[in-house]
């Protein structure tokens, strides 16, 4: 019993980060699909992450492949973050239907803690 219980849980899980990964590149309707085909959503992720190696060639000063990985080595990072911060989100969603509504704003919010813990450690540890 515990295992289909787990099992539900974890393709409820991959069924609300598939929706949010989803718009992020696409328009989405309400249920977390998107409204083109699944082929245009990886060619607007690869245009965005193309975009993104770009841009960090263009601070940088200096257009090379290190760089323009770098670049969509950190949006691929802070996909990966918003994803596992969205997790207790989900949970919390079950019982406050009110987090659910306001997805976006809870997950700013765990975000902007995420930050702050971070920076303040950084400040004691001097990383």
């Amino acid at each position: 019993m515990t295992v289909n219980l787990v099992y539900t849980l974890a393709k409820d899980i991959v069924q609300t980060e598939k929706g949010v990964l989803a718009s992020y590149f696409a328009f989405t309707s309400k249920s977390g699909e998107p409204t083109g085909s699944w082929l245009g959503v990886l060619r607007n992720a690869i245009i965005c992450m193309g975009i993104s190696g770009c841009i960090l060639c263009l601070v940088r000063g200096s257009w090379n492949v290190k760089y323009f990985l770098h670049g969509i080595i950190g949006t691929l990072c802070i996909i990966a973050v918003e994803a596992v911060l969205s997790i207790p989100l989900y949970f919390l969603s079950k019982k406050y239907p009110s987090i659910q509504k306001h997805r976006n704003a809870a997950l700013f919010i765990s975000a902007l803690i995420l930050a702050l813990v971070l920076l303040i450690l950084s400040n004691v540890f001097g990383i």
